[in-house]
């Protein structure tokens, strides 16, 4: 499946959105430029650069889905619930100039911040998945894989 904009994953799984299912997802950078000073590498036959890879649920028991983690926690929310939002914000916050907030020992987004990021995320990013009932099981190999990718890119 190409890759595709956040407002296409958020529609309904018949409809083409990310289905409630477990599985492998990817987090796609659409324009090189909007992080020129991350070292990306491009895959063959790819116009987007591979910027982050992830599974639903992360162990056995879990109920996360493939749509939960995309649409909830990675496009919704704070950084605090999504280790990618987090990893984006790090990157962007001070070339944006966004505002953070304490809330008890947790460093968050304020709230025109938090808004600012899934802006970007909708215009510079695009997520592909693959379901599978045990993404667990194959993570690894997929990590190995995208290392011997960016070998190849680098």
């Amino acid at each position: 499946m190409p890759p595709r904009r956040a407002e296409d994953a958020r529609k309904r799984a018949a409809a083409g959105g990310a289905p409630p299912e477990p599985g492998l997802y990817a987090w796609w950078l659409a324009d090189r430029g909007a992080l020129p000073d991350v070292p990306l590498a491009a895959v063959e036959g790819r116009p987007e650069w591979l910027l982050y890879v992830g599974i639903a649920p992360s162990r056995p028991g879990s109920r996360q889905t493939l749509r939960g983690r995309i649409c909830g926690n990675h496009l919704r929310g704070n950084i605090t619930g999504s280790t990618f939002r987090l990893s984006l914000a790090a990157l962007l916050w001070q070339q944006e100039e966004w505002a953070l907030r304490r809330r008890n020992n947790r460093v968050l987004l304020a709230p025109e911040a938090n808004a600012a990021l899934t802006a970007w995320q909708a215009e510079h990013l695009r997520v592909s998945w693959s379901t599978n009932a045990r993404p667990w099981d194959i993570e690894q190999q997929v990590i190995k894989a995208l290392a011997r990718v960016r070998q190849f890119g680098a």
